[in-house]
């Protein structure tokens, strides 16, 4: 029997699935019962229950990671809201969608010594795009509102500029289950009854477009690139794939040495010998030091993994220093970028090759002997070495193995450095990692989410701390409909830590 609180539930989660989020990730609990039971219920979603908040936060972040879309997660009131805290920070960092619904008790219990009832409104509030605390389920608050609040706290969650997670806070009152209550409410649900009728979403906001191309910014960019010799491209951090093709464009018209992160989807792009490609190992070489430095760096998407390429930009200081990425602020850790451009990276790529397309251009000074003769310093060490099996040969010995197409996700300290430096990816692999702010927590979860956004297997190579702090999610691991191999690198706990002072 319906009351004020499944019907408010109900028509929020309707809310969201018009809006496009569809799976929820449920962690049990009396307070969110409402809440729950709408999520699986609803026709058109599709449930995870997890009994740890803090590994259903990660299984919600990796699902964001996969496909770009939100999922919604559910919990009851008190410290379980407090677990999703790390998911969200990361979902923050790196700009992924999310819909946190924290259920709560009504307002007058708050600061009264009430049982398992903290201060939960605005609690996550320097990590989210929207935070806000909805009134208690009532027949005196029109649906509308809610469904304007939903779909607010949705566009801002989509904005293509600055995404992210979102938090609406849920008080609700007893009953908490579908019983005890013969209201009509049929007068309450009337102002909605189109809306319940119809396909449609209530609120008329677009999110805008991410800054259109300003035409002058792509000549001076492109006159400044047709100039330079010592210039170098820098390719960081990214999600979207499509890009590739149009930086590949643009790299072969410059012949530009290039920096490729990791996580960036051109390094599986690329063929090792069409381009002259940078490592650690070409950056430190005395010789180059002594020899070439970049006076303009053109940089395309988000912050480096390797230190010591941070180090290097740092150091030389370009005169010109160019990012080009779609997020507010831009992505500067090392307060050498003289021009942000913040705009799609991949149509920018391509407006540039149209301009220089026909454009007379300098020929780089760059000697690409340079990135041959380290990589066959590489293949000759890693030779030598076949029989013995540390942390830098198995990124190299993995990297060669796995198959076309592999989905790979990274732990940070060890694991991703070394596949940084050292890997060399089969065509299409796709690297993932939680690099927004780097933790060491919700490995496992991660990659479970990951594999049921992306419908696909998932190998997670992380170190044996990393696994240790995320020993809970093991059973999301368990219970994935899609088969996850595990890399587990004893490195006695830390190994990164070996490398300190």
């Amino acid at each position: 029997m319906a009351n004020p609180n499944t019907i408010w539930a109900s028509v929020l989660v309707e809310a969201l699935v018009r809006s496009g989020v569809t799976h929820f990730v449920i962690s049990p609990g009396s307070r969110s019962t409402p809440l729950a039971i709408a999520a699986v219920e609803h026709p058109k979603t599709t449930t995870t229950v997890h009994f740890d908040e803090r590994g259903a936060g990660y299984f919600a972040l990796g699902y964001a990671r996969a496909n770009q879309c939100a999922a919604a997660l559910i919990c009851t009131s008190g410290t379980a809201v407090a677990n999703y805290l790390p998911a969200i920070v990361e979902a923050s960092q790196d700009f992924l969608p999310m819909v946190v619904l924290t259920a709560d008790r009504p307002p007058e219990t708050w600061n009264s010594g009430v049982n398992q009832t903290i201060l939960q409104d605005g609690i996550y509030s320097h990590y989210t795009r929207l935070d806000r605390t909805l009134p208690v389920p009532g027949t005196h608050i029109p649906l509308a509102f809610l469904i304007e609040m939903v779909d607010r706290a949705c566009d801002a969650m989509q904005n293509v500029e600055n995404p992210g997670p979102v938090h609406l806070n849920c008080p609700f009152e007893k009953p908490l289950e579908p019983t005890g209550v013969t209201t009509d409410f049929a007068p309450w649900l009337l102002p909605i009854r189109s809306w319940l009728n119809n396909d449609v979403s209530l609120s008329q906001n677009t999110n805008r477009p991410v800054t259109d191309i300003d035409p002058l910014i792509v000549v001076q960019t492109a006159a400044r690139l047709a100039r330079a010799t010592h210039g170098l491209l820098v390719f960081g951090r990214e999600n979207d794939r499509k890009h590739a093709e149009s930086y590949l464009k643009l790299a072969r018209i410059l012949k530009w040495p290039i920096w490729i992160d990791i996580q960036s989807p051109l390094r599986s792009s690329l063929t090792y010998s069409e381009l002259s490609l940078l490592n650690a190992d070409i950056l430190s070489h005395s010789d180059l030091q002594n020899r070439w430095q970049p006076n303009v760096i053109l940089q395309f998407g988000g912050p480096l993994t390797s230190q010591l390429a941070l180090d290097y930009f740092t150091e030389v200081r370009p005169d010109i220093y160019l990012q080009v990425h779609p997020r507010s602020p831009a992505m500067d850790p090392t307060k050498c970028v003289t021009h942000p451009i913040q705009t799609e990276g991949g149509k920018f790529a391509e407006a540039l090759y149209q301009r220089l397309s026909d454009s007379e251009i300098a020929p780089s000074y760059f000697d690409s002997g340079w990135s041959t003769q380290t990589q066959n310093f590489q293949n000759q060490y890693f030779g030598d070495v076949k029989n013995d099996l540390f942390e830098a040969h198995l990124a190299h010995i993995i990297s060669q193995k796995i198959s076309r197409d592999c989905v790979l996700f990274l732990g940070n300290s060890m694991p991703i450095r070394d596949f940084d430096r050292f890997a060399r990816l089969p065509a299409n692999c796709q690297v993932y990692a939680n690099r927004g702010a780097s933790g060491i927590d919700g490995n496992f979860a991660t990659m479970a989410g990951l594999a049921e956004g992306m419908h696909r297997p998932v190998m997670g190579i992380i170190g044996d701390l990393a696994a240790l702090h995320d020993l809970n999610s093991l059973h999301l691991v368990r219970q994935s409909r899609y088969p996850i191999v595990l890399v587990i690198i004893n490195n006695h706990g830390g190994g990164i830590f070996s490398h300190l002072p």
